[in-house]
């Protein structure tokens, strides 16, 4: 059976059908295209310097999305966080997210990637630096305002 339109014969029953079939096909595939997100923890060693730790993360980084766009075609977009540790503190050291397209156009972390500057200070690496103390300890008084029972945010 055919059906026409405006007098003219286009299409049988089962060329509708393939053409349904394709398009929900074409719809299912685009629809598992996924964004994924890694997060991983990267351990300090005895007496290791921010940077290797900093470099490790890069490493470790670059070898997942690797890993990940190669095993799982069908992950679109990936977000890599790398959760840096140091004699129990966990922090943030980088985060890349890029896509598929552009991690084959250009397999390197350094365009996607983004650091946290605070890192080596949170995880212990910096040491704040304490004040030096001069001959002459200039005092700033400081002055504490007296409170009335008559103040607004007074509570007893």
């Amino acid at each position: 059976m055919r059906l026409s339109l405006l007098s003219r014969n286009w299409a049988t029953y089962p060329q509708i059908l393939l053409c349904c079939v394709t398009v929900f096909f074409t719809l299912a595939i685009s629809a598992r295209a996924e964004t994924r997100q890694l997060n991983l923890t990267l351990s300090s060693q005895e007496n290791q310097s921010f940077q290797t730790l900093v470099q490790e993360a890069e490493a470790l980084a670059k070898k997942s999305i690797q890993q990940t766009f190669e095993s799982s075609p069908e992950v679109k977009n990936l977000s890599v966080n790398i959760l840096g540790e140091h004699y129990g503190s966990l922090v943030p050291l980088l985060s890349v997210t890029v896509s598929q397209t552009n991690w084959q156009k250009d397999p390197r972390i350094q365009p996607w990637v983004k650091y946290f500057s605070s890192a080596s200070h949170l995880l212990g690496f910096v040491k704040y630096s304490q004040p030096t103390s001069s001959s002459q300890s200039t005092v700033v008084p400081h002055s504490v305002p007296y409170i009335t029972e008559n103040e607004p945010n007074f509570y007893q």
